[in-house]
């Protein structure tokens, strides 16, 4: 009795680990299988119907925005079209008003002269000689010479008056240097000097 239920325990055990099995794997592959199927049927159709639903409509969108006018360019035809009404109703207005001097007998403003005597001045004038490069590296070096004689005579000038200057100078020390027989500046040299001074000061 005691052989006979192990083994029908065994048995049931066993029986019931394969319908454990069973159920495990029936509901693992089904589950594993319809889910598996399910998203990537769902995940396949789904993305490629929304890519390309939305990358059409994208693109229309593009061309749609290419189409758009460009604002400055209607502006600019605008006033092209501004400017000539202006001339056209200008000329009319010039038209209209030398018919009425006509009718009234007076003499119609001629600038035709004027303009004729203005190309005949320019025809006058003579054309300006164009240089060759050696007439212009001639000129250049004819300019750079004058410029450093000038340079030469203002340095020379600077020269001539620290000279004068410094004469001056020395004259006034031997003048101030004078002394009496007692070893004492004389005043009268001084003097004069501060007289010069003020002098100068003055001017």
């Amino acid at each position: 009795m005691s052989e006979f239920n192990g083994r029908g325990r065994g048995g049931s055990g066993r029986g019931g680990s394969s319908d454990r099995g069973g159920s495990r794997g029936g509901s693992r592959g089904g589950s594993r299988g319809g889910s598996r199927g399910g998203f990537r049927g769902s995940s396949r159709g789904g993305s490629r119907g929304d890519f390309r639903g939305s990358s059409r409509g994208s693109s229309r969108g593009r061309g749609a925005s290419r189409g758009t006018v460009n604002p400055y360019k209607d502006r600019r035809e605008s006033k092209n079209e501004d400017i000539k009404k202006a001339l056209t109703h200008k000329s009319n207005l010039k038209k209209s008003y030398f018919k009425l001097l006509e009718k009234e007998g007076l003499a119609i403003p001629e600038r035709e002269p004027l303009v004729k005597g203005r190309r005949d001045q320019d025809e006058e004038k003579p054309a300006k000689k164009q240089l060759s490069f050696q007439e212009k590296v001639k000129i250049a070096k004819e300019r750079k010479e004058l410029q450093r004689e000038q340079k030469q005579k203002d340095f020379e000038k600077m020269q001539k008056v620290a000279e004068t200057k410094r004469r001056e100078r020395e004259r006034k020390n031997e003048r101030l240097a004078v002394k009496t027989r007692s070893g004492q500046p004389l005043m009268g040299p001084r003097i004069n000097v501060l007289l010069e001074k003020i002098k100068q000061d003055m001017e």
